[in-house]
């Protein structure tokens, strides 16, 4: 599948931004990857997008959360939103939201490295919980030895359910378990 289409179609991304361009220079057939393991899909294009002139700061985590956007698609893990809002939980857009036909919200946090981003993911995901008790938050990275430390001090997390390096087997078996679910819009 075209992949420039599928994105501006499902309002993943909107035309004319620079982010969308680049993506589809590095994945112009989105449709390639689909029997691929979703951390090998990862892997192959950041290591494209890292080697291209686009890549900065600014456009990092756009483009990691397109690869993801391709990656639940090939997976058939299917609706969800991008930048997405959620009633009674105020000033935050998430990253991937899925709703799972069981009444509960599903989030993938993307961050390309986290730093002290990791706390705005667990606080957003706190606030998600405090509305919708069986709510999931999944903090994704691209920064295996950051997500060890996190995961080594699980004591500090308030609402996230896990984070996850995305280049991982850990990040297949949460694609796996999210395929699991049935979705509504």
């Amino acid at each position: 599948m075209n992949t420039k289409d599928f994105l501006v179609n499902n309002h993943v991304i909107k035309t004319g931004q620079k982010a969308l361009d680049c993506f589809c220079n590095i994945c112009p057939n989105m449709s390639v990857h689909k029997n691929k393991k979703p951390s090998e899909t990862v892997k192959k294009l950041w290591q494209k997008y890292i080697k291209t002139e686009d890549c900065t700061n600014s456009l990092n985590g756009k483009i990691l959360e397109l690869i993801i956007a391709i990656i639940l698609y090939n997976s058939e893990i299917m609706p969800f939103y991008t930048n997405a809002k959620v009633h009674f939980v105020p000033g935050v857009n998430y990253d991937i939201l899925l709703f799972s036909k069981d009444n509960f919200p599903i989030v993938l946090s993307i961050k390309t490295s986290l730093r002290e981003r990791w706390k705005q993911a667990d606080l957003e995901a706190l606030a998600l919980n405090n509305v919708y008790r069986k709510a999931q938050t999944y903090l994704l990275t691209l920064e295996g030895h950051e997500a060890a430390v996190r995961l080594d001090n699980k004591d500090e997390w308030l609402g996230l359910e896990d984070v996850i390096y995305c280049c991982s087997d850990k990040f297949d078996k949460l694609i796996d378990k999210l395929k699991e679910y049935e979705y509504i819009t």
